[in-house]
């Protein structure tokens, strides 16, 4: 999770699973899911060393999250 003022960066990978999922009409499918209970986070902060681990980390994971976010929005 990025903070809108691009300073801290809480990251956390998900365990991805394959389960059934019942849908809305009652049909059940295969649905791929997250697992992001339990899942180990850390904490990175940008600070006024911009070749700090944790501000390439913050600058990175903002660049990594605007791209998917722009190519995202003109899908569809």
């Amino acid at each position: 999770m990025l903070k809108p003022n691009g300073t801290e960066v809480l990251h956390g990978l998900y365990d991805f699973v394959e389960r059934p999922v019942v849908i809305e009409n009652g049909d059940v499918i295969e649905a791929l899911d997250v697992l992001g209970y339990g899942a180990a986070l850390t904490h990175h902060l940008k600070d006024s060393d911009p070749t700090s681990p944790g501000s390439v980390f913050v600058h990175d994971m903002q660049k990594w999250f605007d791209s998917v976010w722009d190519l995202l929005a003109t899908q569809g």
